[in-house]
This record gives structure tokens, C-alpha cells and sequence, in this order.
């Protein structure tokens, strides 16, 4: 994927143009992942771009700056894409040059869009935090990876939108299960020839995500219920680690897939050997061990982005099931990975 980015601080009018060639290419799962990172120049403040080259000819950029004054970047793609916006802190402002299309994506939002030819504009404010993180992807390959979604009819209709012409469409609040996705790019434990493994795997499971936020319900006109138990209990058990911050009460999860709460967590037991509750504990739990393993993130992010009370009782019930504290679990993983 080629794109020209012209960088401009309003206030002192410094410009930098930068020419970034990603080759196009099939790549072998496990090869060289093809990475460029940029650094802000001093004269617009501090901050890096992180830009790799995923599946394809998508990739992901992941950016953390805190400019001087006021920046302006211009990116031209060379191919239609289509984009996945993630703000995780400040706000940036997007729009296509020349045309009334924009987008406001503050912190804790993301946003899509299509992009036809037309330089997106991205606009970051002084003094502010900006950290977001960006996936990209030639609607061809969209079209091939997602297609099975659109004919099954479960592909979101605000995607069809954003394939056919340049224009921005909100997404809403970035979920727990995006936010668990989005620290693992950004803190990714690999280097080697597993970089790019992990960094694609990560990037589909955010996209799908996203896909699953902005789904409607699956009894929405035009799609079949959910009617057998066994297909009630899956989509029971999607239902609960959705959002891992927010999950439902029993009695709501139950009234969503139509059963009584006891029956629900009997039958839950049965299908998946814990009652519903139980197995959110465990599943929380398990999410904790990797991301302790996998990333930076700080146990307090960790507690809150998976629903515990508090960071305490995090890592109470942490020490409780794994016979480790999670500031010990994290050091001994990170003291094994090295050998």
C-alpha cells in the first residue's frame, strides 16, 4: 500500500513530506514483517508513528504524540480502502479534502471509513495526548475476508456504505474485547518472525470486534433466530464476554436467549462445566493471565478493562486461582520468555 503523508504544525508552518512504500506482496504466515517506524520531528512536538504491513495490503499504524501547536497530516491512498479509527486518548478531527465529510473521534470512540481517491486530512490539537490506533484495508481484500458475514446477512449495512465512496461513519465506544485487543498491539512481546503472527491475529480479532458491536440483534427481520439450546447457550456464552467491563445480569442474559435463569445456568453448567457466573470468573481470569504475559499493561487497566471491582480485588481473586500475585506472575513470564 503506497500513501504520500504531508505533515503541517499551523503555527510555525514546518512541513515534512514523507514517501511510505509498503510492498504489496503474499506473504508466507511467519516471514518478515515489513515495519517502518517514524518519529515526530522536534519542531512539532513528541511522538511516534508505528506502521506495519499486515495481510494483503492492510496495515496498521499505531501512534502516540503530544504536538507543539496544532498538526495537520494529509495521507493519499493509492488504492479504495477501508479504515478502522480507534482513539484510546485526546481527540483527532477527520475529514476529506474538499468536501463537507468529517468525523470527531474523541477518546474511548472509534469510528470507519471509506476512503476513494480523495486525501484524508487528520487533524491533532497542542498541547493534548493523542493515541490511536489504525487498521487499513483494501476493499478487495474486505470484500474476500468478510464476504461470508454479508452473504450470511450478518455483515453490519453501514460497511456496504463505506465500500462504495469516501465518507465517515461513527462507531460508538470502544468495547472491553476491542480494548483487550488494542493494548495487545500496542504492547506486542514479539520481535522476531512471531511479530507479525501475533500483530495479525490481534487485527482480526479487533475488526471482528468491531463488526460484532455494530451487528444488530440476530433476530433483527431478515435472520433466523437463535431456536435450538445448544445454539441458545453459544450465543448465551457470547453474550457474557462481550464486554468484559459491563457484563448482563443473569436474569437479563436469560430473558435474551429465552429461558429462566435457573434453566440457564443449569443447562449452562451442563454444556460448558461452570455456571454462567463462574465461568465469567474464570474467563476474566484467563484473559488476565495473558494479557499480564503478552503486554505492559498496568494491573490497574487490566482490572478495570475485564470487570473486576477494583484492582485489589483483581488481585485477590488472581492470587487465589493461580497461587501467584499478578506483579509475580508477570515477572516470572517475563523472566521465562528470555531464557
Amino acid at each position: 500500500m503506497d500513501a504520500d503523508i504531508l505533515i503541517t504544525n499551523v503555527e510555525r508552518d514546518a512541513r515534512m513530506k514523507v514517501r511510505r512504500k509498503l510492498q504489496i506482496k503474499d506473504q508466507d504466515l511467519g516471514a518478515k514483517l515489513d515495519e517502518t517506524k517514524l518519529r515526530l520531528p522536534q519542531h512539532f512536538g513528541v511522538g511516534t508513528f508505528q506502521v506495519a504491513q499486515l495481510f494483503n495490503g492492510s496495515s496498521l499504524t499505531v501512534s502516540r504524540c503530544i504536538p507543539d501547536a496544532p498538526i495537520v497530516s494529509e495521507i493519499i491512498h493509492r488504492e479504495p480502502i477501508i479504515g478502522l479509527v480507534f482513539c484510546l486518548e485526546g481527540q483527532i478531527d477527520l475529514e476529506f479534502r474538499g468536501t463537507q465529510a468529517a468525523a470527531e473521534v474523541r477518546g474511548g470512540d472509534f469510528c470507519l471509513f471509506g476512503a476513494f481517491a480523495m486525501p484524508v486530512v487528520r487533524r491533532s490539537h497542542a498541547g493534548q495526548t493523542v493515541e490511536t490506533v489504525v487498521l487499513k484495508m483494501p476493499v478487495s481484500e474486505f470484500n474476500h475476508r468478510f464476504g461470508i458475514l454479508r452473504d450470511a446477512g450478518r455483515l453490519p449495512s453501514v460497511f456496504e456504505a463505506i465500500k462504495m465512496r469516501s465518507c465517515f461513519e461513527r462507531g460508538g465506544a470502544i468495547t472491553a474485547s476491542m480494548q483487550l485487543a488494542l493494548r495487545s498491539l500496542q504492547n506486542c512481546p514479539f520481535d522476531d518472525a512471531c511479530r507479525a503472527l501475533f500483530l495479525e491475529g490481534k487485527a482480526l480479532e479487533l475488526q471482528s470486534a468491531a463488526i460484532a458491536a455494530l451487528c444488530p440483534e440476530r433476530t433483527s427481520e431478515g435472520q433466523k433466530p437463535v431456536s435450538s439450546e445448544a445454539d441458545r447457550l453459544l450465543h448465551a456464552r457470547s453474550i457474557l464476554v462481550a464486554d468484559l467491563s459491563a457484563p448482563p445480569t443473569l436474569d437479563a442474559l436469560a430473558e435474551r436467549i429465552g429461558m429462566s435463569h435457573a434453566r440457564l445456568n443449569r443447562e449452562f453448567k451442563r454444556e460448558f462445566g461452570s455456571t454462567v457466573f463462574e465461568y465469567l470468573r474464570l474467563y476474566r481470569l484467563e484473559q488476565a493471565k495473558f494479557l499480564l504475559a503478552s503486554s505492559e499493561t498496568s494491573i490497574t487497566e487490566i482490572s478495570h478493562a475485564l470487570g473486576f471491582a477494583s484492582a485489589s480485588h483483581f488481585a485477590s481473586q488472581f492470587k487465589a486461582h493461580f497461587d501467584l500475585s499478578p506483579t509475580a506472575y508477570r515477572a516470572a513470564e517475563h523472566t521465562r520468555s528470555k531464557q
